[in-house]
C-alpha cells in the first residue's frame, strides 16, 4: 500500500469516528496514528486537537516527543490545554509517555515547563532524564546570562530542587552551568543561597569544587553572603579561606565589610569562626570610601578582627594602618594605640595624613611615630609640618627631631603608653558571637 492509499484510508477512518456519536472510544486508535510517518500524523493531530477535553490534549502530550517542530508549534497554540493535560500525565508508567511530557516542558517556557522538569530530571529512564536535564540545562544558562529571570519564590523552589537533584551526578559542563544559575538567583532568593552552601559543603567532590571557584570570580553580591557562611563551618573550609585571602577586588571588599556589618548588628551577631576567617582578609585594600560608610561599631569591630591577622609583621602592620583612613577618631585612635607596637617603618606611609588630623592629640601622636621611623623623608615631613603648626605640635615636633634617634625595636622604651595619652582600650562589647552550627545560620541576610 502507497503513502497515499494509506493516508487516505486513516482520513476515511478519521470521517467514520467523527460520525460515530461518542468516538471517545475511538481516541487510543486516532493516538496510535501519531507514530506513523508525517501525512497521517499530522491528521490524527489536528483530530485530536479539534476534539474537546483534557484526554485528547493527554494523547498528544504523551506522543510529544515524535511530533516534528511545525507540528509542535501546531500543538503549542493550544498550550494551556496542554499544560493542564500534562498534569495527568506525570504518573504516566509507560516511559513513552514521560518522553512525550518531557519533549512538551523543553518546549514551554521556563516557568511553565519547570514545574513538570522538577519531576522528571531524576526519571528511572535514561531517555526521559536526558530530555529533562537538556531542558534545566538551557534555563540554566538563561538565567546565567540574564537573559531570563525566576518570577517568584516558587519557582524558585522548583529551579533549585531540580538542580539539586542534578547536581548529585552530572557532567562538569552541565554543572557548571546549573551553579552559575544558582548563584546568579541566590541574590533574590535564599533558596537558591541555601543549595549553594550545601553543595560547597556535602556536594559531590567535582561539584563542590565547581561551586569553590565560582566564589572566586562571582560578582560580590552573589558570592558575599555565601562566603560568610562557609566561612563558620567547622572544620575550617581551606579553599573559603583562599578566597577570602585572594578576592582583592575593591567591589568585593566593600561589599563584604557592607555583608558583615549587616551581621554584627544583628541579634544572631557573626559566629567566631567567621571572625577568624575575616582576619584572612586583605583590608588594607579596601576604598577608604567603603570604609567610612560602615558604622563606628562596625569599624571597631572589623579593626579588631583585623589585628588577630597571623602574618609577617610588615603584612599585619599595613593590614592595622589602613583603619587610619577612618573618619571616626576613636577608630583612628585604636588604630595608633595598635600600631605603636610595630616598627613605624612599616607603615610610614599612612603617618603624614594624620599629621592634618582635626584632632591635635593625634597629630601629636603621628608625630611621634614618624620621629620613632628616623628616616630623611620622615624628618623633612615633620619639619615641614612644623613650620605650619600650633605653637604646641611645633614644639612638640622640634623636641622630638632633636631628641636621641627613637628605636624601631618593637616595644621600644623610648615611648611608653602613658606618655601617648589615652592607653589602649580592650572593646567593651563583643567581638563576634559564639560559634554556631552552619544550618542555623538561615538566610545569612
Amino acid at each position: 500500500m502507497t503513502r497515499e492509499e494509506t493516508r487516505s484510508g486513516f482520513s476515511a477512518t478519521l470521517a467514520a469516528i467523527e460520525a460515530i456519536q461518542d468516538p471517545r472510544a475511538a481516541l487510543p486508535l486516532v493516538a496510535a496514528a501519531l507514530a506513523e510517518d508525517p501525512p497521517v500524523r499530522r491528521e490524527a493531530l489536528q483530530f485530536l486537537l479539534e476534539r474537546q477535553g483534557i484526554e485528547p490534549a493527554a494523547m498528544v502530550v504523551r506522543a510529544f516527543a515524535a511530533l516534528d517542530p511545525p507540528e509542535r508549534a501546531e500543538a503549542l497554540a493550544d498550550r494551556a490545554r496542554l499544560v493542564t493535560a500534562a498534569e495527568a500525565v506525570l504518573g504516566d508508567p509507560k516511559r513513552e509517555g514521560r518522553m512525550g511530557l518531557a519533549a512538551l516542558a523543553s518546549a514551554l517556557p521556563p516557568a511553565e515547563g519547570l514545574r513538570f522538569i522538577l519531576h522528571l530530571v531524576d526519571d528511572p529512564a535514561e531517555a526521559v532524564r536526558g530530555i529533562a536535564r537538556e531542558a534545566l540545562s538551557r534555563i540554566a544558562r538563561s538565567l546565567a546570562g540574564g537573559r531570563w529571570s525566576l518570577p517568584g519564590p516558587a519557582d524558585a523552589r522548583r529551579f533549585t530542587a531540580a538542580c539539586e537533584l542534578v547536581l548529585k551526578s552530572t557532567p562538569d559542563e552541565e554543572a557548571s552551568a546549573l551553579v552559575a544559575a544558582l548563584l546568579r538567583a541566590s541574590t533574590d532568593f535564599p533558596e537558591a543561597r541555601t543549595a549553594l552552601r550545601a553543595q560547597a559543603t556535602r556536594g559531590v567532590p567535582g561539584v563542590r569544587a565547581i561551586v569553590l571557584g565560582s566564589l572566586l570570580e562571582a560578582p560580590p553580591a552573589a558570592a558575599v553572603p555565601i562566603i560568610l557562611d562557609l566561612a563558620a563551618v567547622r572544620p575550617p573550609i581551606e579553599s573559603v579561606l583562599g578566597i577570602l585571602r585572594r578576592r582583592r577586588d575593591p567591589e568585593f571588599l566593600g561589599e563584604l565589610a557592607r555583608e558583615a556589618s549587616r551581621r554584627m548588628e544583628s541579634p544572631a551577631g557573626i559566629p567566631a569562626q567567621a571572625g577568624t576567617a575575616l582576619a584572612q582578609v586583605a583590608w588594607e585594600e579596601m576604598p577608604a570610601a567603603d570604609l567610612a560608610a560602615l558604622p563606628a561599631a562596625a569599624q571597631k569591630r572589623l579593626l579588631a578582627i583585623a589585628r588577630t591577622f597571623h602574618g609577617d609583621l610588615p603584612a599585619r602592620a599595613r593590614r592595622t594602618a589602613s583603619f587610619l583612613k577612618s573618619r571616626e577618631r576613636r577608630v583612628r585612635e585604636l588604630a595608633l594605640d595598635a600600631l605603636v607596637d610595630y616598627p613605624p617603618a612599616t607603615y610610614k606611609e599612612h603617618l603624614p595624613a594624620l599629621l592634618e588630623d582635626p584632632a591635635e592629640e593625634i597629630q601629636l601622636r603621628a608625630a611621634e611615630l614618624l620621629a620613632r621611623a628616623g628616616t630623611a623623608d620622615s624628618r623633612r615631613c615633620l619639619a615641614e609640618k612644623a613650620r605650619r603648626a600650633s605653637d604646641r605640635v611645633r614644639r612638640f615636633i622640634l623636641g622630638r627631631l632633636a631628641s636621641t634617634r627613637f628605636p624601631e625595636a618593637v616595644g621600644a622604651a623610648a615611648v611608653s603608653r602613658a606618655a601617648r595619652g589615652r592607653p589602649f582600650e580592650e572593646y567593651s562589647f563583643p567581638v563576634v558571637s559564639p560559634s554556631i552550627p552552619l544550618s542555623k545560620l538561615g538566610g545569612g541576610r
